[in-house]
């Protein structure tokens, strides 16, 4: 398991003792090389890489999506892709042959659909013609004809390293601590390995007071309730609301609390622990009352009531709530603002640093002419703000009004786009905040350690690499960014973009689609089942079953997008149109960069696959990418939109896609990005800035570095 991990995570092959066939290790590393897989120390190889080949070989596969049947409709895809009418046409007439004689000829397949020989040369299609259902034989058939094809000679090379296995240890225990060190959310599909990696290591090898994020505590906790280890549990409860995230972790749910969650029986020391952690809390009263209606559910198994005599706090803090009896912090904040009063209670405010600094902007803009005073206290308390909170302070704060909308991205990965409030502060005011927040984030980093006499290289692409937060429901893939993020795009070749899925619980439909959009984001035409070709775009065609898996493919000759007039943003969406939601069944999506993509070259080609991640939310569509053609870019986004609960395509959601198009193009420049924390930390930790990567003895990358973009868990940790 701990090697599966370390090729999973950190993309480590790992080595024990053993001799080195040279004709072994030629055939080792040109069978990875045909992956797309490069070894960066070929010259370590042993053949105890050997011994688990096969799995090493099927976890490289399915980190790239190579571990799959891909079948496309048209067989002849993308050069021999019939007319949108014809196509059509001839679809009409086999239904009419199908439902109108009552003994057709031709072939009939499983789901007793006839295709006539004169109407359609099933040769040409991977499933049923009419339909678009998947047919067994059909499929296989496409499954033989894929395996005969060619493959690309580009190669979108992903490095690997071997390493002994104490190496793989120390780089498995770092990955660990890294994650549940980290200062903002990280991805939900981490925790089964973050979980045997602490169950290999024992609790022991890490320090509980530097898990510092509420969601990677709580997954901690679990650890510790269910071996009924209560001091730990008790140690890392803070708050009664670490509780209700604890009673979601063990049954399973949303530790965000954002969905509802059930409740574990609980015995009678279980309820002791519970009970000692609620009566030891700060402001428990007010606790309760933020998820009300969750704490009078758990009351029923608690039973405050009856130790009312070892807990007093707790069992008159239930009663109240029960009665509709407390009033909140919040809620004398509230009362302020709507009697503008609001200055009048800076000082209670300042009790609280980070709610002052989330009210920030609401306090300036009530009370402009004391901003001096306002922004005094603020900087008084504002080192208490986590540096993440300021980053992102800082960020907004600076951008503010380029933008009439507003991103709001949701526990759940969901975008919500609102219009953004018309008040604006004053630019005197906002220099004065962003140098106080500054300040602030400064002097924490400067905290974290001297870098006096060290030379530091910062790479200037950092710009485009947005900081990661939120990462709980980032997909799983190959690449892990912050989304917003850019990175580059071969121009001249051609971008193919693809989807697989296999339906679980019922026949189900995926529809992957594409919109483009002109300079100021106005519609300029689409690609999708309903039309299958544009100028420098064709479809694979519609498949509407997978029980065998189906695939669809979008291919982007990128040299003649650019010549297309009216053409800058090209937004790829996957829908949901019917069956099982994305995160219930087998589901990925990606995109591979081509050379070659006549019908004599693979649909799929592992080896020139550049992204491929899993499709896990619960929205009606979701948004991958966006292709910036002028700039050369892909901007990674990673979304999910609600819409209906089925029959979504893309003619219904163009104006929604216009806007997230243009708000995800903007949030790169309007996110903190990577550069500009680099930055903050060479200056706040009195490092010397080099031009030169070589005169560094620190660096700041997009790999291979001491801070690299690609190791998001180190910066999360350690940078935030």
């Amino acid at each position: 398991m701990l090697s599966s991990i370390a090729l999973r995570r950190l993309h480590l092959l790992t080595l024990a003792a053993a001799q080195a066939d040279s004709k072994s290790k030629l055939t080792f590393l040109s069978e990875l090389a045909s992956l797309g897989y490069l070894i960066e120390n070929p010259e370590d190889y042993n053949d105890s890489l050997l011994y688990d080949y096969a799995d090493t070989v099927k976890h490289l596969r399915e980190m790239r999506g190579g571990n799959v049947d891909y079948v496309p409709l048209f067989q002849g895809f993308p050069d021999k892709v019939p007319p949108d009418n014809e196509y059509f046409v001839h679809r009409m007439i086999g239904f009419l042959v199908n439902h109108c004689l009552e003994y057709p000829k031709g072939r009939r397949l499983a789901n007793d659909m006839v295709v006539p020989e004169w109407l359609f040369e099933l040769e040409q299609f991977g499933a049923d013609p009419i339909s678009q259902m998947q047919d067994p034989k059909l499929f296989e058939a496409g499954v033989g004809r894929q395996k005969q094809r060619q493959g690309d000679s580009h190669v979108e090379w992903v490095t690997l390293r071997l390493a002994e296995y104490a190496e793989v240890e120390e780089k498995a225990l770092q990955f660990l601590r890294a994650n549940l060190y980290a200062k903002s959310s990280i991805q939900e599909t981490l925790r089964p390995d973050l979980e045997w990696l602490l169950g290999h290591f024992s609790s022991n090898s890490i320090e509980p007071s530097r898990v510092v994020f509420r969601e990677t505590r709580t997954y901690l906790m679990k650890y510790y309730w269910q071996r009924e280890l209560w001091e730990e549990v008790s140690a890392l409860a803070d708050t009664p609301t670490d509780f209700l995230r604890l009673f979601a972790a063990v049954q399973g749910g949303d530790v965000s609390l954002a969905e509802k969650i059930k409740f574990p029986k609980l015995k009678r020391c279980q309820r002791r622990v519970i009970l000692a952690g609620l009566e030891r809390a700060s402001n428990l009263e007010e606790d309760l009352k933020r998820y009300r209606g969750l704490w009078l559910a758990v009351a029923r198994g608690l039973h405050p009531g009856q130790l009312a005599e070892r807990y007093p706090k707790t069992a008159a803090a239930f009663q109240k709530l029960r009665n509709g009896q407390i009033r909140t912090f919040n809620s004398k904040i509230e009362m302020a603002f709507q009697s503008r009063s609001s200055l009048s209670i800076l000082s209670l405010l300042k009790e609280r640093p980070g709610t002052l600094a989330r009210r920030l902007q609401q306090l300036l803009l009530a009370n402009p002419d004391d901003y001096e005073v306002i922004l005094t206290e603020f900087a008084g308390v504002a080192e208490q703000v986590p540096v993440k909170n300021l980053l992102i302070l800082h960020s907004y704060f600076k951008h503010q009004g380029e933008s009439p909308y507003r991103v709001i991205i949701n526990k759940s990965g969901k975008i919500r786009i609102c219009e953004r409030p018309p008040e604006l502060l004053r630019p005197g005011i906002v220099e004065r905040l962003l140098e106080v927040v500054q300040q602030a984030a400064l002097a924490q980093i400067g905290k974290k350690g001297s870098w006096a006499g060290r030379k530091c290289w910062i790479d200037h692409r950092l710009w485009n690499y947005t900081v990661p937060l939120q990462q709980r429901k980032a997909s799983e893939g190959m690449l892990n960014l912050g989304r917003g993020t850019r990175i580059p795009l071969d121009k001249g070749k051609v971008l193919r973009l693809f989807v697989y899925w296999k339906e679980h619980t019922g026949t189900t439909d995926l529809d992957l689609s594409l919109i483009q959009f002109d300079d100021n984001l106005n519609y300029t035409g689409h690609v999708s089942y309903t039309r299958l070709q544009g100028e420098g775009i064709v479809h694979s065609g519609d498949l509407q079953s997978a029980p065998h898996g189906a695939a669809e493919f979008i291919d982007m000759d990128l040299n003649t997008l650019l010549s297309v007039k009216d053409c800058r943003y090209v937004a790829p969406q996957i829908y949901r149109y019917r069956g099982d939601y994305f995160g219930n069944m087998e589901c990925h999506s990606g995109w591979m960069i081509r050379d070659r993509v006549d019908c004599n070259y693979q649909s799929f080609d592992i080896k020139t696959v550049q992204n491929k991640f899993d499709l896990t939310g619960n929205g009606s569509y979701c948004l991958p990418i966006i292709v910036d053609l002028w700039e050369g870019e892909i901007i990674y986004v990673d979304l999910y939109v609600s819409s209906v609960d089925q029959h979504n395509r893309v003619e219904g959601a163009v104006k929604d896609i216009s806007i997230v198009t243009g708000e995800m193009v903007r949030m790169g420049k309007m996110q903190p990005n990577l550069y500009e924390l680099a930055d903050w930390h060479l200056r706040a930790r009195g490092a010397t800035a080099v031009k030169e990567r070589e005169l560094a003895d620190l660096t700041f990358g997009l790999t291979g570095c001491d801070f690299s973009a690609d190791r998001v868990e180190q910066v999360l940790a350690e940078l935030l």
